[in-house]
């Protein structure tokens, strides 16, 4: 793969904002969003987490559940 020929019309270069700068993420949230995060949840008909292997990675399933 490190030595494949790649069409470079087709690869996009951009970078979202919040990659810019490392780390990427901060490693907690900023104050008030997860209360904000809760407040939309609560008010949801049909609440949804997507969640991804930093939850694994972080132990963190029975929290999440």
């Amino acid at each position: 793969m490190l030595v494949a020929d790649i069409d470079p019309e087709r690869v996009s270069l951009h970078i979202e904002h919040h990659c810019s700068t490392f780390p990427a993420y901060p490693t907690r949230p900023a104050s008030g969003l997860v209360e904000g995060l809760i407040d939309a949840w609560a008010k949801s008909d049909h609440p949804l987490i997507v969640s991804c292997g930093g939850v694994m990675r972080s132990d963190a399933e029975e929290q999440v559940l």
